[in-house]
């Protein structure tokens, strides 16, 4: 239990470990504006060699991340060719079109992946295709992962065009682990790759665009024209290295649990879990076998003390994290089993 509820609305609710609050205190800081900050340059160093990328830029966050990879890549008003529900396009406020000019055009895949044929067919349909666009693991189909063989086939045809390809991997380390494939492996194919800090590795804040040297200096300058430069940064990149040298395995428990409520909420009456080939942290259940509507079952489940993201019209998103222990799931389960009954 956290904050008095069973809170699953998402692993950004994260606090840092006592960990990180101690190499927080004690990091060595400089101006990551001016000289550079030497806390944020051993992460920025750290995050590319685990990516076998050349750099990394340490930024406010992924959506900041995201962002400057549109305006690295993309040119005003070509197409941005991804699955149509990208967070990058869903979540992150038309960013897209208002700062990066850019143009979205939906890819048919399934499973919140394309293949090979699906990309090639929308390039072919595409006015001006700019870029291409993965996200790994999928946020809005319940964690779903690129593998590394589907990454490639996608990043071959790039390649032959060519096209670049950028990973939005705010929870690449989940697909990782759910995988078995190491992040460097993960990323292989791509120009570009963001990462968040702050969801279940539990940093306070922070994200990482990862890519080769030119790339990443033309991103430090996108960075102060978006606002986004720092000063002493290494406060916050302290806690990104523990969780980048410490927090990875950590993961292992939050796909445990993801496991166990995947099991035990199939059995309940009513209830559709969409159940993914490798388990993540994130659970979709459709509620609409219930007679109540998202919003109707999330509140049956808050007067539980279980807190969820309703995602209309029929399911409702369960994120697993680092403060849901193994003792929480029995009371979660019981709750949805209360919710789901007739009024």
């Amino acid at each position: 239990m956290f904050g008095g509820y069973y809170d699953y609305r998402s692993d950004t609710i994260t606090h840092p470990t006592e960990a990180m609050k101690a190499a927080m205190a004690e990091a060595p800081l400089g101006d990551d504006g001016r000289e550079g900050d030497p806390t944020t340059a051993k992460l920025q160093s750290l995050a590319a060699e685990i990516l076998g990328k050349e750099a990394a830029l340490f930024l406010p966050s992924v959506t900041m991340a995201n962002l400057i990879a549109l305006l690295l890549h993309g040119r005003p008003g070509s197409q941005v060719l991804m699955e149509a529900d990208s967070h990058v396009y869903t979540s992150e406020f038309g960013g897209i079109g208002a700062v990066a000019g850019l143009v979205a055009k939906a890819i048919p895949g399934a499973g919140g992946t394309f293949d090979a044929e699906a990309l090639s067919a929308a390039i072919a349909d595409s006015f001006d295709p700019g870029l291409v666009w993965i996200e790994n693991t999928h946020n809005m189909s319940g964690g779903a992962v690129w593998t590394v063989e589907s990454t490639e086939r996608v990043a071959e045809v790039c390649r032959g065009r060519p096209l670049p390809l950028h990973m939005d991997g705010a929870r690449l380390f989940n697909a990782s682990i759910a995988t078995g494939a190491s992040p460097r492996a993960l990323a292989a194919g791509v120009d570009t790759v963001s990462l968040c800090l702050s969801k279940g590795l539990s940093c306070p804040f922070g994200g990482l665009l990862v890519g080769a040297h030119e790339v990443i200096e033309e991103a430090r300058k996108f960075r102060r024209r978006l606002g986004g430069s720092l000063r002493q940064s290494g406060i916050a990149a302290a806690a990104g290295i523990v969780a980048l040298t410490s927090g990875v395995e950590r993961l292992r428990d939050d796909h445990a649990r993801a496991i166990e409520l995947v099991e035990a909420l199939e059995g309940i009456e009513g209830l559709r879990v969409v159940r993914q080939p490798y388990q993540t942290n994130i659970v979709n259940v459709d509620v609409s076998g219930t007679g109540y509507t998202v919003a109707e079952f999330a509140a049956r489940l808050e007067s539980h003390r279980v807190l969820v993201l309703p995602r209309p019209p029929r399911a409702l998103r369960i994120v697993t994290h680092r403060h849901v222990a193994p003792e929480d799931i029995g009371p979660t389960i019981a709750a949805f089993e209360k919710a789901a009954r007739p009024a």
